[in-house]
């Protein structure tokens, strides 16, 4: 299960016995506008709606309203949200959510034709939060919108080192390397898309029970994007949402062998071993935490100890199942 996975369910326990609980409605519909398997920003949108009806005037409300709206198309009460939050008070916008719904005016603003009004919302959003990639592509739709094909080119690359599974920038790419004539990196493109699409895409196999087949794409897209982590993080996973534990530790020992860390990496690739029963590799496997940037680390190593200790005492049982 992934950590986001395990989140949720918590989120929605807590939500069952109080569903008035504000920070678990908030926390809940921040997770379902994450991409990735669990994104609803339906579902976001009514934890929003429903904190807003109890405290109309939270900032943090207003702000994943704001977002969830845009994410639907649903563009002028999303402008109108987000405008709002923004005239707030300095005090009461943390950086990250000001940096969002810069960004999405920004490309409210270029869907208008609004190219000035764009361009300055994410220069404002780059200087707060340059590792935004979607700050980027909206820079090469505004260089686009100027027919400045070099700027768009730039921004696009910036937005894809950031984040290469950032689908409209591998969409937008794919199609100025065919107007550029350079077929061959363009060939790798369309390839790269359509294995990403089906993970991205709102529908088909993102959505359905075939994790093995998910687990398949992103074994696809990590030979073709062999530097990139979320490949091989994915990969685990859905391997292990498939129950073959077995390929799920294999995946996850190879990925950390090759350098690649993180916490949802070695998480997933100890608890694999621990639900075939492998303690020692299982414990092995945490000490590459150390490798991780981890905020909280003490207690966050703690609980994931803890879960492979029960997943450990667990696997006689599954064994006879």
């Amino acid at each position: 299960m992934g950590a986001i996975v395990a989140a949720l369910k918590q989120l929605d326990a807590a939500l069952a016995a109080d569903p008035a609980f504000v920070d678990a409605l908030l926390l809940a519909a921040k997770l379902r506008l994450a991409d990735g398997a669990e994104y609803a920003p339906m579902t976001a949108l009514r934890h929003a709606r429903r904190v807003r009806l109890l405290e109309p005037d939270l900032p943090a409300a207003i702000v994943t309203e704001g977002l969830a709206r845009f994410v639907l198309d649903d563009s002028v009460r999303a402008r109108g949200l987000l405008e709002r939050f923004l005239s707030l008070p300095p005090e009461n916008i943390n950086p990250s959510s000001r940096a969002a719904a810069e960004e999405a005016l920004g490309l409210l603003a270029a869907r208008r034709g609004d190219v000035d009004e764009a361009a300055q919302r994410m220069e404002r959003v780059l200087a707060i939060r340059p590792e935004r990639a979607q700050t980027h592509y909206g820079l090469a739709v505004v260089a686009d919108a100027r027919g400045d094909l070099v700027a768009k080119e730039r921004h696009l690359e910036a937005a894809l080192q950031r984040d290469a599974l950032l689908l409209p920038a591998r969409h937008e790419r794919f199609l100025l390397l065919m107007r550029a004539g350079r077929h061959e990196e363009a060939a790798r493109e369309k390839r790269i898309l359509e294995v990403l699409r089906p993970l991205r895409d709102d529908g088909g196999i993102m959505f359905s029970d075939d994790y093995a087949g998910r687990a398949r794409l992103w074994g696809d897209l990590a030979q073709l994007l062999p530097e990139n982590l979320t490949c091989r993080e994915m990969r685990v996973r859905e391997l292990a949402m498939a129950r073959d534990h077995g390929a799920a530790a294999d995946e996850g020992d190879a990925a950390l062998r090759a350098g690649f860390a993180s916490i949802q990496l070695v998480a997933e690739t100890a608890f694999a071993h621990a639900r075939l029963g492998r303690a020692e590799a299982a414990r092995a496997t945490m000490a590459h935490l150390a490798r991780c940037n981890v905020a909280n680390g003490q207690q966050l190593e703690a609980s994931l100890q803890r879960e492979v200790e029960r997943l450990l005492q667990l696997a006689p049982e599954r064994a006879k199942q």
